[in-house]
């Protein structure tokens, strides 16, 4: 387990009530950090954010959190004396500073001193590339920060999960499950795509994607319900996927991942270099958004037997 792998563990099993995010002079990391935070986090615990002065929204940050439908317009960098830090119980520290005040020194504090994005020139694009992989980063860790286990759900009948195409009434729901996962959603009406649902009683509880182009698709908007994670539900959303991709006339498929490298790698998947997917799947939003920025890119052949 590397080490910020525990620094994550230890910010969930604490219970904080109160998390507070710090950066030095309100980088974008902390303004990227924060909005993550709160997407993810349970509604029972506050998410705090400041750095030693005052700041104003990166546009680049607002920009990448937008890819993952993130809206940062009204945020409002603080300084550490516009916040009442009174009952935090924990801290994280995502800039190489760390201005943490002498008056919180005795409260559970995780540092990461990731680099900000906004240092440094180039182009735009090169620009993003920076801006997404510190975004990328961070989703990936604060994901395993408040990863909620399965929880037993109180039933008066009979509970019947079932797996099979959406339909158009499903798209809203879709949506919403991605944008809770931080994953791209903008486009997942889009030509060339299909979807593979869980429903339980009628209520979506996972998705998967599967984007085509001749003989090679993409897994994307692969997603499961906080409710029923590592309870088997994203492997059976994988086979029917395979199906899927089976009917659709597909012989390689490929996957962009910045979380679950040993599930895809437990289901026939090995690396690639991300120049080995096809040219149209690299337009794909989901490709585009987290490649580059520490993703891995994988692929398997799809056998019609």
């Amino acid at each position: 387990m590397s080490n910020w792998e525990e620094d994550a563990d230890r910010l969930h099993s604490c219970g904080a009530r109160h998390a507070l995010i710090l950066t030095q002079g309100n980088s974008a990391q902390g303004q990227i950090a924060e909005a993550l935070a709160r997407t993810l986090a349970p509604r029972q615990v506050r998410i705090s954010a400041a750095g030693a002065t005052a700041g104003r929204v990166d546009p680049l940050a607002r920009r990448v959190l937008a890819e993952l439908s993130v809206n940062i317009a009204d945020q409002h960098p603080k300084g550490l004396d516009e916040v009442d830090s009174s009952d935090v119980q924990a801290i994280l520290v995502v800039s190489e500073q760390d201005p943490t005040p002498a008056a919180l020194a005795k409260v559970l504090k995780v540092h990461w001193p990731l680099p900000d994005p906004a240092a440094g020139g180039g182009t735009e694009e090169e620009k993003l590339a920076r801006y997404r992989a510190v975004r990328n980063e961070l989703r990936r860790r604060l994901i395993r920060v408040f990863a909620r286990e399965l929880v037993a759900t109180a039933t008066t009948g009979v509970m019947t999960t079932s797996i099979g195409p959406a339909s158009g009434g499903d798209l809203d729901a879709i949506t919403r499950l991605l944008v809770a996962s931080l994953l791209p959603s903008r486009d997942v009406s889009g030509v060339r795509q299909r979807f593979i649902v869980a429903s339980e009683n009628g209520r979506l509880l996972g998705c998967a994607g599967l984007q085509v182009a001749g003989q090679d698709g993409l897994v994307r908007s692969m997603a499961v319900h906080w409710t029923r994670r590592n309870a088997g539900l994203g492997s059976r959303l994988h086979r029917r996927l395979l199906f899927e991709a089976v009917l659709a006339g597909v012989r390689t498929l490929y996957v962009v991942t910045t979380t679950a490298e040993d599930f895809f790698a437990g289901h026939g998947f090995r690396k690639v270099p991300a120049s080995a997917v096809p040219p149209a799947l690299q337009a794909s939003e989901e490709f585009t958004a987290f490649v580059p920025g520490g993703s891995t890119v994988m692929s398997r052949a799809v056998s019609v037997a």
